[in-house]
C-alpha cells in the first residue's frame, strides 16, 4: 500500500508561497514499511513537488521519515529537519529551490544529498557532516569552493558540482570515486592531487588548455576533457604518461577544427596518444587497426618532424654562413677604409710637409733676395761716398 506521488499545475495557484501542511504531507507519503519498534507499518517516503512550498515547519513532527523529496518548491529554510524526532533520513532532495545555506545537524543515517539548482553561493565547513553521506550532488549553484567537502571522514563516493563558479579543484574530498566539475571556470587542476581513490571525472566544459597540472591518479580510468581550451593535438601528448586512464572524451575543444574530417580527427588524435591503450576515445571503442593507422600517421609525423629539423638546420647553417661571410666582408671593407684613411692622411701629411718646404724656400729665396739687395745698396751708397771724398781732393 502507498500513496501516489503529488505533482500538481495547477496554473492559477502558480505564484502563491505556501506552507506545508499534514494534509499536503499525507497526499505526497509512500513505502509502508514496519516501524523501528516492529508494532505499526509507517510511511518512510515523501515526495511533493512543484506546489510552491516555502515553509516546512510541518515536517519537524515526521519521525519515521527516509526519503524526501520537496524538489520544484520555494523553499528557503531547511533548519525543520534539525528536529531531535527526524533521526532516519536516508536520502533528501532539495533540487529547484531558493536555498542559500545546505547546512544540517548531523544525521546518522543520511547518505544522499541533493542541492542542485538552487541559490547557494558558500558552503559553510559543517555542512555535509554526516557521517554515512556518500552522494552529493550541489550542482547549478555560485559555489567557488569546496573545502567543505574535504574532510577524509566524509566517506563521499560520487560528488556533482557541475554548473558552479569554481576555477580550481581544491578543497576536494580524498576517498571520493566519481567527480563531475563540469560547466565551471576551471584552469588549475592541481587539486585533485588529493583523490587517491578517483575512477572518474567530468572536467567538460571548463578553460583547461595544457595538462600539466594534471596528478597522476592510480584509479583514474575515465575522463571528460571536452569543449575545453585545449589548441593544438600535440598538446594531448602528456596524457601517455597516465596509464590507468582508459576511456577519454577529447571531442570538440579547438584543436578539433583543424581537421576537417572525423575520422582523420580521430586518427590525429590516437597518433598524439600513441603509448598508452585507450579503450575509448570520444565514446568510440579504439580499434586495432586504428592504432595501425595512427602509429603510421605518427611515424609519418616524425619522418616530417626530422625533415622540418634538417631543413631548419640547413637554413640555420646557411644564415650562420650568409652571417659570416658579410661579417668578413664588413671587416674587409672596414679594412679597406682604414687604410684609405691613412693613405689619405700620409698624403695630406706630405702634402703639408712639401708645403711648408716650399714655403720655407721661397721665404729663404726672399730673405736671400733683400739681402742681396741691401748689400747692392750698401755697395752704391759707399761708392758714391768714394766719388764725393775725390771730388773734394781734386778741388
Amino acid at each position: 500500500m502507498s500513496k501516489a506521488r503529488v505533482s500538481f499545475d495547477d496554473d492559477s495557484e502558480d505564484d502563491e508561497m505556501i506552507a506545508l501542511t499534514p494534509e499536503i504531507i499525507s497526499s505526497g507519503l509512500s513505502l509502508l514499511q514496519p516501524s523501528s519498534d516492529g508494532l505499526s507499518n509507517v510511511f518512510t517516503k515523501l515526495v511533493i513537488n512543484n506546489q510552491n512550498i516555502e515553509d516546512i515547519s510541518c515536517l519537524a513532527s515526521y519521525r519515521h521519515l527516509q526519503h524526501i523529496d520537496l524538489s520544484h518548491n520555494a523553499i528557503e529554510d531547511i533548519t525543520p529537519l534539525n528536529s531531535r524526532l527526524i533521526v532516519n533520513l536516508i536520502s533528501l532532495n532539495f533540487s529547484f529551490n531558493k536555498i542559500t545555506d545546505p547546512t544540517l545537524k548531523l544525521h546518522e543515517s543520511l547518505q544522499v544529498v541533493n542541492f542542485s539548482h538552487n541559490l547557494i553561493k558558500i558552503l559553510p565547513d559543517n555542512a555535509f557532516s554526516h557521517p554515512l553521506l556518500s552522494v552529493i550532488d550541489i550542482s547549478h549553484n555560485q559555489i567557488e569552493s569546496l573545502n567543505a567537502i574535504s574532510s577524509s571522514s566524509l566517506p563521499l563516493t560520487s560528488l556533482n558540482a557541475s554548473n558552479n563558479m569554481l576555477t580550481k579543484c581544491d578543497g576536494m574530498n580524498p576517498v571520493v570515486k566519481t567527480v563531475d566539475l563540469s560547466h565551471n571556470l576551471i584552469t588549475d587542476l592541481s587539486g585533485l592531487s588529493v583523490c587517491a581513490s578517483l575512477e572518474s571525472i567530468d572536467l567538460s566544459n571548463n578553460q583547461i588548455s595544457v595538462f600539466s597540472t594534471l596528478p597522476h591518479l592510480p584509479h583514474l580510468t575515465t575522463i571528460d576533457f571536452s569543449s575545453n581550451q585545449v589548441q593544438k593535438c600535440s598538446d594531448l601528448t602528456p596524457l601517455i604518461e597516465y596509464r590507468s586512464i582508459r576511456h577519454i572524451i577529447l571531442h570538440p575543444n579547438p584543436f578539433s577544427t583543424t581537421v576537417e574530417e572525423p575520422e582523420q580527427l580521430r586518427n590525429e588524435m590516437l597518433s598524439w596518444l600513441q603509448g598508452n591503450r585507450f579503450e575509448t576515445i570520444d565514446r568510440k571503442r579504439v580499434r586495432e587497426e586504428e592504432m595501425e593507422t595512427a602509429n603510421e600517421r605518427k611515424l609519418e609525423r616524425e619522418e616530417e618532424e626530422r625533415q622540418r629539423k634538417e631543413e631548419e638546420e640547413r637554413l640555420r647553417l646557411e644564415e650562420e654562413e650568409r652571417l659570416r661571410e658579410e661579417e668578413e666582408e664588413r671587416k674587409r671593407l672596414e679594412e679597406e677604409k682604414r687604410l684609405q684613411e691613412e693613405e689619405e692622411e700620409r698624403l695630406r701629411k706630405e702634402a703639408e710637409e712639401e708645403e711648408a718646404r716650399l714655403e720655407a724656400e721661397r721665404i729663404a729665396e726672399e730673405e736671400a733676395l733683400t739681402r742681396r739687395e741691401m748689400e747692392a745698396a750698401e755697395e752704391n751708397n759707399e761708392e758714391e761716398d768714394d766719388e764725393g771724398e775725390e771730388e773734394e781732393d781734386d778741388e
